[in-house]
């Protein structure tokens, strides 16, 4: 080994050296400062996000097996909002330390709108307890403080500058739900019937049986085709239901009751794997005519669907048209 070599080498070790020493002192002081400590290790590691504000709203987002997260124990959150709140709470920064007096504004602040986030891991356990109040004076990013202690920060997330708390605000938790209205792997639908009430005769179920997919007319009155559709085209129609969005929810508005009441226009129930049917009602989103009444005989774009009647939601015609077919036009 030559003089120069041998240099090389020892700068490298020292180099490595140093970096473990930085480290060790940045998790050493982390620990002994647990005040500062806001960010969790990484996005993997959370299980469970609970939030709540001093009116007395909260939601409860958990991780489902399949890596989806559900709010409430009821609906699917938003993929992508909940890939953004777990990265933001793993890239948490102390940008600084407010003085005494700008201190004691935000904690009176913060008594009365502060936003509470638990995170917990996925074993259950929990790894943090943050308060969240407004945004810093530049927007840099938001005011926060570890439940317990007493120390207000302006925390940041990285390197990015912006104020934080209006992706974990309550005033519109519709605002976390999945737009996926429908999203199922087609190779776990059991079955699928579309049933059109006022066509029986168009009704049909398609029926998984190993690899195979059967189909089936739903109205004894329909004339049985000797003939079988091809699998091919039995499983393009599953492949559907992989992704319908919906426009909205419709949860509270005034005539649903009404709508609900009405014989469905169609009916779709989904079972997928063994434990899980959902069913659909469907009614089409009226127009109104000259007199300001809805006009059955004019054209539409969206339906109203009313989801296990738990949801009430609009869905755009363009969107459902694939899983809306007909028993005969497996054959065409």
């Amino acid at each position: 080994m030559t003089r120069t070599t041998a240099l090389l080498s020892a700068a490298v070790a020292l180099t490595a050296l140093a970096f473990a020493y930085i480290r060790y002192e940045d998790q050493h002081r982390e620990a002994a400062y647990p005040e500062r400590e806001f960010a969790v290790s990484s996005p993997q590691v959370i299980g469970r996000l609970f939030i709540a504000d001093m009116t007395g709203r909260s939601m409860d987002l958990r991780l489902q097996i399949d890596g989806s997260w559900l709010i409430n124990d009821s609906v699917t959150a938003s993929p992508t909002i909940m890939r953004q709140a777990t990265r933001t709470l793993s890239e948490l920064k102390i940008d600084h330390i407010p003085n005494s007096a700008a201190a004691r504004t935000v904690r009176r602040e913060m008594s009365a709108n502060a936003l509470k986030i638990e995170v917990y891991d996925r074993e259950g356990t929990k790894i943090r307890s943050l308060l969240m109040g407004g945004g810093t004076p530049k927007s840099v990013g938001s005011y926060m403080m570890v439940e317990g202690y007493n120390d207000v920060f302006a925390v940041r997330r990285g390197m990015l500058t912006g104020i934080l708390r209006p992706l974990f605000d309550l005033r519109d938790v519709s605002s976390w739900r999945s737009r996926d209205f429908i999203a199922y792997p087609p190779e776990e639908i059991r079955s699928v019937e579309v049933r059109y009430p006022r066509r029986p005769s168009e009704s049909f179920r398609i029926i998984r049986s190993g690899d195979t997919l059967r189909l089936d007319a739903l109205n004894e009155l329909t004339g049985a085709r000797r003939e079988r559709p091809q699998q091919r085209r039995l499983e393009s129609y599953l492949e559907a239901y992989q992704r319908i969005p919906l426009s909205t929810f419709e949860n509270e508005i005034s005539w649903r009751d009404s709508i609900s009441a009405m014989v469905p226009a169609i009916q779709i129930v989904v079972e997928v794997g063994h434990d899980r049917k959902d069913t659909f009602e469907l009614q089409p989103v009226l127009m109104l005519n000259e007199q300001g009444a809805r006009d059955a005989s004019l054209p539409f774009s969206s339906y109203w669907v009313e989801w296990g009647r738990r949801n009430f939601v609009t869905v755009q015609d363009h969107q459902l048209a694939p899983a809306l077919r007909t028993y005969q036009s497996f054959f065409e």
